[in-house]
C-alpha cells in the first residue's frame, strides 16, 4: 500500500535525526520518534540498515551521493595528460569523465586510428578503485558484440596509473539523437531491440552492467548504438559473490537504478531490466517513469522503491515540439499528435514497459531475450506475455493481423458458437459418465500415469521449482503405494516398477530429495528381484532389475565405486543371461557388448587398467560379431549410420589395445559409410551428425599420430557436412558436434604454428556453441550451463598455450561462473571434479607455470579434455607475490574440495592425482612466500 507523504515526511525526518547518532543510540530514538507505531518503525529500521550497508560502501554519507561528491572532488585534479604519449597512444583531448577517471580522446602514433583512452585520476587510485578498474577489464575482454564498444589495449602509464584502450564510438547519446532524428514509435524500438541484445550477450557472459542510462549508449554515425562504461558492471564470480549482498557500488544514478540497488541488496540480472524498462518509458513519452527532485536518501528510497509508475500512455506530452508528435513529412501518418501516440502506447506497450518496471524483481521479466522477444510480438502483431492471454485478447491480436479475412469469416464462426457448446456439454457428461464407470484400480493406474510420466514436457525446466517437483512426486508415491499394495499381477507391477523410476527420476532432478530418489530406485529393484524370484525365465524382468540398478548407479554410483563396480558386474551376468537365453536376437548382443564396453571404463577409472583390458577385448569381439550379422542387411539410413558407429566402437577397442594403424584404418570405413550416406541423403540431420562424429573420432586418432594435416582435412569433412544442416535447423546434437570439431580444430591450427587461425577457430567454436546454449537456456533449459563452463575452460588452455594470458584468464573466470551457476540450487558436488581441475589450471597460470603442451596432455579430443594437466614447468620462478598469493588462493580452493570429496569417498582414481598435485602445488607456493622471494 502506497504511504501518504505525511507520512513519508515523517519517516524522513525520523531517518534524517537517526543517521546523525551513533549505532548505540540509534535503536532507542527510532523507538521514540516512532512512539508505538510498528509499521513505522520496521520502515525506519529497515531503511537505516541499508543505509548502513551502502555507508560499509562509501554508496550514503550524510547525503545519499556524498560518496559521489567527494570521489567527484578528487578527480577533478588536473593531471596534464592532454599532448602527452601513453604507451603507443598520443592523448588529444578529454571527452568525459567516468565514476572512477577521465576518458581522453587518443591516437596511436604508429598508424592514424582514433580509440578512447581511460585513465584513473590521480587521487583515485585506492586499491578498491583499482581493483575495480582491472575488473572492467576484465570484464570488457570477455565481450565481443557489435553493439558493445571493444577492448583494444591496456597497461599501466609511467606514474602507475592503470588505462585502458577502447573503440572510440564518435555519435550521440541514445536520447540526443532519437530527437535530433525525430525517430518514430517503430523506429525507437527497433534500436532498442539492439541495445537489449548487447545487454542479453553480457548476461550470457554473467556481466551485470548496472548503470544503464542514454548516457552510456552511444549511437554511432551508422545509426548503430553501442554501450560503454562497464566501470561498475558486476561479474557473478566468487571474487565478486561476497559482494553482491551488500549495495556493490558506489556510484549509480538513481533515475535508473532498480529498487533492489536503492535499497543496498542483491543485484541481479533483472535489475538491468529495470533499468532497460526505465531507459524504454522514457524513449517512447520523452519523460522518466518518476521525478526525483531531492538527493536524500529517504526520498529517492520513497519514489524509486514505493512510488508506481503511471502508464506510458497517460504522460504523453501535448506539446507538438516533442520529437515523437512532431509533424514531419516522413512521419506525418504516424505522428501526427500526442493523441495517435497515446494510442499506440495504451494496451502493449504499456504492459510491456510496466512489467520491466515491476518493484519486485520476481515479476519482471525472467530475461533481457524474453523482453525483446515481447516487443518483437507486438511489432509483428501477436500477442505478447506482459497481457494475460484471455481468448479475446487472442482473438483480437489475430483479427489485428488479418484483418480482410476475419471479416469474411466472422459469420460463420458466429454460426458455430451455439453447436460447439453443445459439444463441449455432451464431451464433459460423456467423461463423467466414463469416470464413474471406471473402477478404483484403473483410476489409480491413470492417475499415477499421469502424474508420472509427461506432466512437464511443456514447461520450461526453470519454471519447475525443486518444491513442485518434490510435491507432485510425493503425491504420485501415494497413488502408487496404494496400488501396490491392491495387486498381485506381474503386468501391473512391471508398471508399478517403470513408474518407480520415473518416480526416482524426479526426485533426483536437482536432488530434490536424495533419499526419496533411492528408495523408488529400490523399490523398481525390489519389484524386478521378486519378479525373478517367482520366475527365473522372466526376461522382462531381469531388463527390468537391469534398468533399475542402473538407474541408481547413474545417479549414486560415484559414491562408492565399488558399490558401482559390482552394479556393473551384476548388470552384466543378467545381459550374459538374456543372450544366451536370444543367442539369434542382434539387441540383445547389442546390449551385452556395450555393457562390456562399461565394465572397461570403470576398471580404468578405478585405476585397474589390466584388469579392465578381458571386458575391453570381448566388447570388440561382440562389435566384430554384430557388424557381421547387420552389415549385410543393413539397407535404411538408419541402419546404416548404426554400422558406421559401430565400426568407430570397434576402432575403439583397437586404439585402447594400443593398435593404432588397425584402429585408423577402422574408423576410415566408418567415415567412408558415413560420407556414402551424407552425398545420398545431404539434407538428412542423422547423416549430418554420422559425417561429424566419425571426422572427429578420425582426426582425433590422426592427432594422436602426428598427422596434423591429415587430421585437420577430416575435421573440416565433418564440419563442412554439420555446419550446411545447423544453417537451416538448429539441432542440439549437432551443434555440440560443430562446436567439438572447431575446438579440436583450434588445436590443430596451433600445432601447426598458425595462432590467428587457432583463435579465429576458437571464438567460433565458442560462438556455434553459445546461440544453441543461448536457445536452451531461454526456454529455461540450465543444464547446458556445464558445457558452456567447460567450453570456455578448454578455450583458455588452448590461449593460454599461446601465451594470451588476459584472454585465457578471462575465459577461465567466464569457466568459472558457469560452474558456480550450475550449483545454484544443486549440491556442489555435482560439478566438484570440474571445479578442482578449473582452479588447479587457473592457479597454474597465475604462478606462472603456464598449462601443459598437448603432447603431455591425455590422449583424448581436444573437446574433451576437461581434466587437469599438470604444466610441463616444475618450478615456480615468479616473484611477483600478489600473483604468487592468487595462485595459493586457487590451489587452496582446489585442495579445499578434494578433502571434502575424500571425506565422503567421491574421489575418483584422477581424482587423487589431482589430491597429490593440490597438496604439492600448495606446500609449492607457501615456501615461495614464506621464503619472500
Amino acid at each position: 500500500m502506497t504511504k501518504k507523504s505525511s507520512d513519508w515526511e515523517k519517516l524522513n525526518r525520523i531517518f534524517a535525526g537517526a543517521v546523525e547518532l551513533a549505532p548505540t543510540q540509534q535503536g532507542a530514538y527510532l523507538a521514540d520518534a516512532c512512539r508505538g507505531d510498528e509499521d513505522m518503525l520496521r520502515e525506519a529500521e529497515a531503511i537505516l540498515a541499508a543505509s548502513d550497508r551502502a555507508a560499509k560502501q562509501d554508496f550514503l554519507e550524510s547525503d545519499a551521493f556524498a560518496a559521489g561528491a567527494k570521489i567527484l572532488a578528487l578527480s577533478s585534479v588536473d593531471d596534464v595528460v592532454v599532448g602527452r604519449s601513453i604507451g603507443n597512444y598520443k592523448v588529444i583531448k578529454e571527452i568525459g569523465r567516468g565514476g572512477m577517471g577521465a576518458i581522453y580522446l587518443a591516437e596511436r602514433e604508429d598508424f592514424q586510428h582514433r580509440v578512447a583512452l581511460k585513465i584513473i585520476k590521480r587521487g583515485m587510485d585506492t586499491d578498491e578503485i583499482v581493483r575495480r578498474f582491472e575488473q572492467e577489464r576484465e570484464v570488457l575482454a570477455a565481450l565481443n558484440h557489435p553493439n558493445i564498444a571493444r577492448l583494444l589495449d591496456g597497461g599501466t602509464t609511467a606514474d602507475g596509473l592503470p588505462f585502458l584502450v577502447m573503440e572510440y564510438v564518435e555519435g550521440s547519446p541514445l536520447d540526443d539523437f532519437c530527437e535530433q532524428t525525430a525517430l518514430n514509435i517503430d523506429e525507437r524500438l527497433g534500436l532498442f531491440r539492439k541495445i537489449c541484445s548487447a545487454v542479453a550477450y553480457a548476461h550470457q557472459n554473467l556481466i551485470v552492467h548496472r548503470d544503464l542510462k542514454p548516457s552510456n549508449i552511444i549511437v554511432d554515425n551508422d545509426g548503430e548504438p553501442k554501450l560503454l562504461d562497464f566501470g561498475i558492471a558486476k561479474l557473478l564470480t566468487p571474487d565478486s559473490a561476497g559482494q553482491t549482498t551488500e549495495t556493490g557500488f558506489r556510484l549509480l544514478t538513481p533515475e535508473y537504478a532498480s529498487p533492489e540497488q536503492i535499497r543496498g541488496e542483491r543485484v541481479t540480472t533483472t535489475s538491468d531490466i529495470y533499468s532497460l524498462g526505465v531507459l524504454l518509458y522514457e524513449l517512447l513519452t520523452g519523460r522518466k517513469p518518476y521525478q526525483i527532485t531531492s538527493r536524500n536518501a529517504v526520498e529517492i528510497m520513497r519514489v524509486v522503491c514505493e512510488t508506481a509508475p503511471e502508464r506510458p500512455s497517460s504522460v504523453v506530452p501535448v506539446s507538438r515540439s516533442w520529437p515523437i508528435v512532431e509533424t514531419t513529412q516522413r512521419h506525418r501518418n504516424l505522428t501526427r499528435s500526442s493523441t495517435r501516440v497515446t494510442r499506440t502506447l495504451k494496451g502493449d506497450l504499456d504492459n510491456i514497459i510496466l512489467k520491466a518496471l515491476q518493484k519486485d524483481s520476481g515479476q519482471r521479466y525472467f530475461s533481457v531475450e524474453q523482453f525483446a522477444d515481447d516487443i518483437d510480438r507486438h511489432l509483428n502483431g501477436l500477442p505478447v506475455t506482459a497481457r494475460r492471454a484471455t481468448y479475446g485478447y487472442q482473438f483480437t491480436k489475430f483479427i489485428e493481423r488479418n484483418r480482410t479475412a476475419s471479416a469474411f469469416a466472422s459469420l460463420a464462426l458466429i454460426a458455430i458458437l451455439s453447436g460447439s457448446s453443445i459439444a463441449v456439454w455432451q464431451a464433459v457428461v460423456a467423461r463423467q459418465e466414463r469416470t464413474r464407470a471406471e473402477n478404483r484400480l484403473a483410476e489409480i493406474r491413470k492417475l499415477t500415469g499421469n502424474l508420472v510420466s509427461g506432466w512437464d514436457k511443456d514447461i520450461p525446466e526453470n519454471q519447475i521449482t525443486s518444491l513442485v517437483r518434490g510435491r507432485i512426486a510425493d503425491i504420485s508415491s501415494g497413488y502408487i503405494e496404494g496400488l501396490a499394495n491392491e495387486t498381485s499381477d506381474p503386468t501391473i507391477l512391471k508398471e508399478l516398477a517403470e513408474a518407480y523410476l520415473k518416480l526416482g527420476h524426479e526426485y533426483s532432478w536437482g536432488y530434490v530429495n536424495e533419499e526419496k530418489a533411492k528408495a523408488s530406485f529400490k523399490q523398481a529393484e525390489s519389484i524386478a528381484r521378486n519378479l525373478i524370484a517367482a520366475d527365473a525365465n522372466d526376461l522382462d524382468a531381469k531388463e527390468l532389475l537391469i534398468r533399475s540398478i542402473g538407474k541408481y548407479d547413474e545417479y549414486f554410483g560415484w559414491h562408492d565405486r565399488d558399490e558401482s563396480l559390482r552394479s556393473h558386474m551384476e548388470r552384466l551376468r543378467l545381459h550374459e543371461e538374456i543372450y544366451a537365453a536370444n543367442p539369434n536376437d542382434d539387441k540383445s548382443l547389442a546390449a551385452l557388448a556395450n555393457m562390456n564396453n562399461s565394465c572397461a571404463w570403470v576398471l580404468k577409472l578405478m585405476g585397474r587398467s589390466d584388469e579392465a583390458r578381458p571386458y575391453s577385448q570381448r566388447a570388440g569381439e561382440l562389435y566384430q560379431r554384430l557388424l557381421d550379422i547387420r552389415e549385410p542387411k543393413a539397407t535404411t539410413l538408419d541402419e546404416r549410420a548404426k554400422i558406421s558407429t559401430l565400426y568407430g566402437m570397434l576402432a575403439i577397442n583397437q586404439s585402447d589395445a594400443g593398435n593404432l594403424q588397425p584402429s585408423i584404418e577402422i574408423y576410415r570405413r566408418a567415415a567412408s559409410i558415413a560420407d556414402t550416406l551424407y552425398k545420398e541423403s545431404p539434407d538428412s540431420d542423422t547423416a549430418a551428425g554420422q559425417v561429424a562424429s566419425s571426422h572427429l573420432d578420425l582426426g582425433l586418432i590422426l592427432k594422436r599420430t602426428g598427422d596434423f594435416r591429415a587430421s585437420t582435412d577430416s575435421y573440416r569433412s565433418g564440419l563442412t557436412a554439420v555446419r550446411k544442416t545447423n544453417a537451416h535447423v538448429v539441432d542440439g546434437y549437432l551443434v555440440v558436434k560443430e562446436s567439438e570439431l572447431l575446438l579440436d580444430l583450434a588445436e590443430n591450427y596451433y600445432e601447426m604454428g598458425d595462432n590467428k587461425a587457432a583463435i579465429d577457430t576458437l571464438h567460433e567454436s565458442w560462438n556455434a556453441w553459445g546461440k544453441y546454449a543461448d536457445l536452451e537456456i531461454n526456454k529455461g533449459k540450465t543444464r547446458n550451463l556445464d558445457r558452456t563452463a567447460y567450453n570456455y575452460f578448454l578455450g583458455g588452455k588452448l590461449l593460454a598455450r599461446m601465451q594470451k594470458i588476459d584472454e585465457a584468464r578471462a575465459a577461465f573466470v567466464r569457466s568459472e561462473a558457469f560452474y558456480l551457476k550450475t550449483i545454484d540450487g544443486e549440491p556442489q558436488r555435482l560439478n566438484n571434479q570440474s571445479l578442482v581441475r578449473l582452479y588447479l589450471t587457473m592457479g597454474d597460470l597465475a604462478a606462472g607455470l603456464g598449462v601443459c603442451s598437448m603432447a603431455n596432455s591425455p590422449f583424448d579430443a581436444f573437446s574433451n579434455q576437461r581434466g587437469y594437466c599438470p604444466s610441463d614447468k616444475k618450478e615456480i620462478t615468479i616473484k611477483d607475490r600478489v600473483s604468487i598469493t592468487k595462485a595459493k588462493k586457487y590451489y587452496e580452493d582446489a585442495l579445499t574440495i578434494l578433502t571434502q570429496m575424500k571425506a565422503v569417498r567421491t574421489l575418483e582414481y584422477k581424482d587423487m592425482q589431482n589430491l597429490t598435485a593440490a597438496i604439492e602445488r600448495v606446500k609449492q607456493v607457501s615456501e615461495k612466500l614464506n621464503g619472500g622471494s
